[in-house]
């Protein structure tokens, strides 16, 4: 744990608020006798991850383009096929 003198702290209070959001603990002296400590607040629990908006998006693109076959096409060669014959 560092030190800082009150001094300091009122000259540059910036300075040692980044060294606290870094996640150093800063102990505040006043004439060589610590009278406060300054620690990182406790990071928030993180969020929980939402779940995708569509889980079966893979599968159900391969059933489209693979058109039952279980294999899957090439999308210019499909679109030349379906156009058929001029």
């Amino acid at each position: 744990m560092s030190t800082v003198t009150v001094s300091e702290l009122q000259k540059n209070p910036r300075r040692a608020l980044l060294r606290v959001e870094r996640g150093e603990a800063l102990r505040i002296t006043r004439n060589r006798r610590t009278v406060a400590t300054l620690m990182p607040a406790p990071m928030p629990p993180a969020a929980p991850k939402k779940p995708s908006p569509w889980p079966d998006l893979e599968a159900r693109s391969l059933k489209v383009m693979a058109l039952g076959n279980g294999r899957a096409i090439d999308a210019a060669q499909f679109i030349i096929d379906s156009r058929g014959v001029w």
